[in-house]
């Protein structure tokens, strides 16, 4: 689940969402249940956002009275906030999960340089 700096979040589905929760060992799966079901919560919560934000555009007339003026469009401003709410508790899910652990180094290699070294140091 790990990104790079600057590429866009993807929203995980309910399915991918609930089955992170089976990698989770048991005695953080209450707290990884509470994260999935709130990353559910948001990931609705981010479609209606960006549905009203398409739809009206970066920039909402706003009238109020006789005062009228241009401002950011609030569905955009609430999906800026809550998408980076979002890969917050994404990350926190992503840190319940038991750690990765490297695969060992492949011998063929090791045993190509360790056959250089020793054929160098025998001239």
């Amino acid at each position: 689940m790990a990104r790079k700096k600057n590429q866009p979040i993807r929203i995980l589905t309910e399915k991918e969402l609930k089955s992170t929760i089976e990698a989770v060992p048991e005695e953080r799966r209450a707290l990884a249940s509470n994260v999935v079901s709130e990353l559910i919560w948001m990931s609705g919560m981010l479609g209606t956002l960006k549905n009203k934000a398409d739809e009206i555009g970066p920039l909402d007339f706003f009238v109020q009275g006789e005062q009228s003026m241009l401002r950011e469009n609030p569905a955009l401003k609430s999906y800026n906030t809550t998408i980076k709410n979002y890969a917050t508790l994404l990350s926190k899910l992503t840190d319940l999960l038991p750690k990765a652990t490297a695969p060992p180094p492949t011998t063929d290699a090791g045993d190509q340089f360790d056959s250089f070294v020793a054929g160098r140091d025998a001239d």
